[in-house]
């Protein structure tokens, strides 16, 4: 039988290229990016299965559990003027939590966000489907044209993106629109830099208030600290008529 020129050169060099693949992971086999050990991921699933998930709604002021009633009202009694209850099931003072979002979201590390949305899922069977309900709508957190471009994806939008899908419920990304490129609020200091380091960069687009007014939104984001983005996301969901707003953030960290 005949065989091409062409053909016989491109089997050979996927052989060889499969043999240099195989020679690497010989020479150097992976390891977990967490504890160091020999891993087939790059984070092993001991350090996997030791993250705990706070299933809990909280008060995304004093982050006080909240009890059924306030759940089902969707605003806390410790602080009335919050427009809505915060979900963060992961801490992000845990060293493999806060590995792996770095990851994520600096060394493009997509793959990540799938792994923790699983691990979400597992720790919250019971409450994810409350969460989302029949009149859920999924919101990412916007990030800026620029700052998308060179990342080359929103991490917010992997994460809403898998919610959406294994829940049923719409995923609107163009409500929501980052107006202005902002500092990175872990690079400011205090509460009141990022408050003031949001306010005003994110509005509503007029033409899809009519996919919001009505249902609840969920706005999800990767890290919670002091709420001063999904501050901003509130406002103009709530003005979009937004019959109630829940805060779903991956981790919530302390600082």
């Amino acid at each position: 039988m005949f065989i091409s020129a062409e053909k016989f050169f491109t089997g050979a060099r996927r052989v060889l290229s499969t043999g240099r693949g195989l020679l690497t992971l010989m020479l150097f086999p992976p390891i977990c990016e967490v504890c160091g050990r020999e891993a087939k991921k790059t984070i092993c699933e001991e350090c996997l299965m030791g993250i705990e998930v706070f299933p809990f709604a909280y008060c995304p002021q004093c982050y006080k559990k909240l009890t059924e009633e306030e759940v089902f009202r969707g605003r806390p009694r410790c602080h009335k003027e919050e427009q809505a209850i915060l979900y963060s099931p992961l801490d992000f003072q845990e060293r493999t939590v806060r590995e792996i979002i770095h990851t994520l979201k600096y060394q493009g590390g997509r793959g990540h966000a799938e792994r923790l949305m699983a691990l979400i899922e597992a720790g919250m069977r019971e409450e994810l489907p409350q969460i989302v309900g029949k009149e859920g709508v999924i919101i990412p957190v916007p990030m800026h044209f620029v700052k998308k471009i060179r990342r080359g994806y929103n991490q917010a939008e992997l994460f809403a993106e898998k919610l959406g899908k294994n829940y049923g419920a719409p995923i609107i990304k163009q409500f929501l629109k980052k107006v202005r490129e902002t500092r990175p609020q872990a690079e400011l200091l205090n509460r009141e830099e990022r408050l003031m380091n949001m306010v005003g960069a994110i509005s509503g687009q007029e033409k899809y208030k009519g996919m919001i007014a009505g249902k609840t939104a969920i706005i999800v984001d990767d890290v919670y600290t002091t709420g001063a983005t999904m501050r901003e996301c509130v406002k103009e969901l709530k003005k979009a008529g937004a019959k109630k707003v829940i805060l779903f953030s991956i981790a919530r960290s302390r600082s």
